[in-house]
């Protein structure tokens, strides 16, 4: 395993070797089972959620989580709210942060180096979840999939160790309401 730094970078600090990626995920649950979709226009999605399109071995064909990368000096929680309005086509909806999670393995673009993934899990609530949500302008396909019908591998851009992540906790998702500097955390 490789020796951990501290998650600073600066000037004097260097880099993570293989990239780092900080990003929200939005989790859409109708009883067990998770809202994914099938990326469309890859052009559409390197404009709006900065998706390689040079490389589509990463997501053409799979399944992902509603995700995107955090934009500089962005919110977590906004880019969260990017993602349910302009992604899902949704405006009457609540968000709760779930989860941060942290991956750190090979990078997939510079072979033997570590790349890190901060990833912040939010659930996304909204009145009516329908049997099937329409596709949208982002998803040439969106369906509400059981965890361990979908594969790590079936899922793009590394949305698997997220899918993990999930597994992991047995699925339990929990609104984490704060204040004050204190959390506490209610089962959904």
């Amino acid at each position: 395993m490789p020796q951990r730094r501290f998650a600073r970078y600066g000037p004097t600090d260097g880099h993570p070797p293989g990239g780092a990626c900080i990003s929200s995920f939005v989790i859409v649950r109708k009883r067990d089972s998770y809202l994914m979709g099938k990326v469309t226009n890859p052009e559409l999605w390197a404009d709006n959620f900065n998706l390689n399109k040079t490389k589509p071995g990463g997501w053409a064909d799979k399944w992902r989580l509603p995700a995107t990368y955090l934009k500089l000096g962005e919110h977590p929680e906004d880019a969260a709210n990017r993602v349910m309005e302009d992604q899902l086509g949704l405006r009457n909806y609540e968000l709760s942060l779930a989860q941060v999670q942290s991956h750190a393995g090979e990078s997939a673009a510079f072979k033997g180096e570590t790349h890190w993934d901060l990833c912040y899990v939010y659930v996304g609530l909204y009145p009516m979840v329908r049997e099937e949500l329409s596709p949208t302008k982002f998803f040439s396909e969106l369906s509400f999939k059981k965890l361990d019908e979908v594969a790590s591998e079936e899922l793009g851009s590394g949305h698997g160790a997220v899918l993990n992540g999930l597994k992991e906790s047995k699925g339990t998702i929990y609104s984490c309401h704060c204040s004050l500097g204190r959390a506490s955390a209610d089962p959904q």
